[in-house]
């Protein structure tokens, strides 16, 4: 007996694209977990660094502690960053990096910084780049906000509002993927760090 076969049944055809859509589906959910895990382990790791600055400065002497933001390579870092007087010349300081920590990449995150400050001065979602690099600079011994310098532009205490209502006094710094944005909120009165 001779048999004719030339090509696939209807239904052999539709089981293999079953299969496809299974595996694609499969595949394409991994990829979207990925990616919520950097941009969930980049902002854990932020907010880790804060915490540790604002610690220090009540914990540990020196002139000032600082966070340092900015691009590296094809990464975002944050560096903590110990500010002393220089023991052989007290007109200058001495900065040390105490931590740094690489977040992920560039390419997977986008980091952003927002402030409201007192006058009503708003900076809403600035772009942290090479050329705008964001440092935040705490109160020693208290752990309030002392300073943020981003790219050429510094706001000091006379910025800074003790006001806090509707956001008034506060730095966000957004860490965002195409799955969503997680943000950190420092008050500048308190130094109090939030995560959400």
């Amino acid at each position: 007996m001779r048999e004719n076969n030339k090509g696939f049944t209807l239904i052999e055809v539709i089981v293999v694209i079953a299969i496809m859509a299974v595996l694609i589906g499969v595949g394409a959910g991994s990829l979207s977990v990925a990616e919520r895990g950097y941009l969930r382990k980049s902002s854990k790791q932020l907010e880790n660094i804060f915490n540790t600055a604002a610690y220090n400065t009540q914990a540990i002497a020196a002139k000032e502690w600082r966070v340092d933001l900015m691009p590296e390579g094809d990464s975002y870092v944050a560096k903590l960053v110990k500010v002393q007087a220089d023991p052989t010349d007290p007109t200058r300081t001495v900065e040390e990096v105490e931590d740094k920590v690489v977040l992920s990449g560039e390419d997977k995150i986008k980091l952003s910084f927002s402030a409201k400050l007192t006058g009503g001065l708003v900076i809403d979602d600035a772009q942290i780049t090479a050329a705008s690099p964001l440092k935040i600079s705490f109160e020693k011994q208290t752990g309030e906000v002392n300073k943020v310098v981003f790219g050429a532009s510094t706001y000091d205490s006379g910025f800074l509002s003790s006001a806090t209502a509707e956001g008034q006094g506060t730095v966000k710094i957004s860490t965002s993927h195409n799955v969503g944005t997680k943000e950190l909120t420092i008050y500048w009165s308190t130094g109090k760090i939030f995560f959400q």
